[in-house]
């Protein structure tokens, strides 16, 4: 393509860095990576291309060489792994082509490279842990009030598996959907509810106890009856119970777990629930006269493991 280009004023401007030949070249060698960019956001495709060709060439050399240090050396994984993610750090290259392209080292031929294959999880593994723990210090760094449980529990989630494709996104898509099944059927009871108006999400706060009731029985009916979710009593010491996605997924869960999909969902819809935590158990409470009140009369306490039983 490059040669094509020097060949008229024509076929330039055709391949011209920032136009569509490019971005479809891009699109076509590494579709993963597409997800990184905003739509209709003016881009240097040729730039983009050359400067992940030249990352994805520098993270095989860094892998190839790990092989050789232990074969030689023979030193602790975790200094190897250590000295290899500081050499990745100092490439300067954004996160994603570097990742990406030790994912494309593990989705390539299986019967070939298992040594490669097998240091590039490594190093897979401990990039994103060290980067996912950077941002769960940086979330922990803010004031409670600012600090979202739904983001805490993915993070939690993404450190626990950083192989696994879990994000903020993907999870916050799912909730949306449940809200959306949650507003449909307080649709069928109260066509008028502020709930069904306002796309506020985390700002919306319904102040009618008996509005906030609605709200509530009709997330029970959907997250218990219509979706079925339930507390994992049967296998309760099961990891997958702790991790968010999984608790999708599954549709079952902790009590934290489940604590905390039910107190997001319950919040987009405008009714705020405090997370308590208990000896051996962690429900939610909800109060029923004016937000702060220090009476504990004046709360209802929401077991999210036990179908919302109070």
């Amino acid at each position: 393509m490059q040669s094509v280009s020097h060949s008229c004023k024509r076929l330039r401007d055709v391949c011209h860095g920032r136009g569509k030949v490019w971005a479809h070249q891009y699109q076509l060698r590494w579709p993963r990576l597409l997800k990184h960019y905003r739509q209709n956001e003016p881009c240097d495709w040729l730039n983009e291309y050359r400067t992940r060709h030249v990352v994805g060439l520098q993270i095989r050399r860094t892998v190839e060489s790990i092989s050789k240090r232990f074969f030689t050396e023979v030193p602790c994984v975790g200094q190897v792994l250590g000295d290899s993610f500081a050499e990745i750090e100092s490439l300067g290259a954004p996160e994603h082509f570097c990742e990406d392209e030790l994912i494309s080292i593990l989705n390539s031929d299986r019967r070939k490279g298992l040594t490669l294959k097998y240091y590039a999880k490594k190093i897979l593994y401990f990039l994103r842990q060290q980067n996912i723990l950077r941002s769960l210090k940086s979330f922990l760094d803010q004031p409670s009030e600012q600090q979202s449980a739904i983001e805490g529990a993915v993070l939690v989630d993404q450190y626990c598996n950083p192989l696994a494709e879990v994000s903020l996104q993907s999870i916050s898509a799912q909730l949306e959907e449940i809200t959306d099944k949650v507003k449909k059927t307080l649709r069928m009871k109260n066509t008028s509810h502020p709930s069904l108006r306002s796309n506020q999400g985390d700002n919306l706060v319904v102040e009618d106890f008996d509005l906030q009731r609605q709200v509530v029985g009709a997330l029970n009916s959907v997250l218990y009856e219509q979706l079925q979710y339930k507390g994992n009593e049967c296998d309760y010491y099961n990891p997958l119970n702790s991790y968010i996605h999984q608790v999708l997924l599954r549709k079952t869960g902790i009590p934290i777990s489940l604590s905390v999909l039910y107190m997001t969902l319950a919040r987009k819809l405008g009714v705020h629930l405090e997370p308590v935590n208990f000896p051996n158990h962690f429900v939610l409470r909800w109060c029923q006269q004016r937000r702060g009140s220090a009476d504990i009369y004046d709360y209802i306490y929401v077991d999210a493991f036990g179908k919302a039983s109070n």
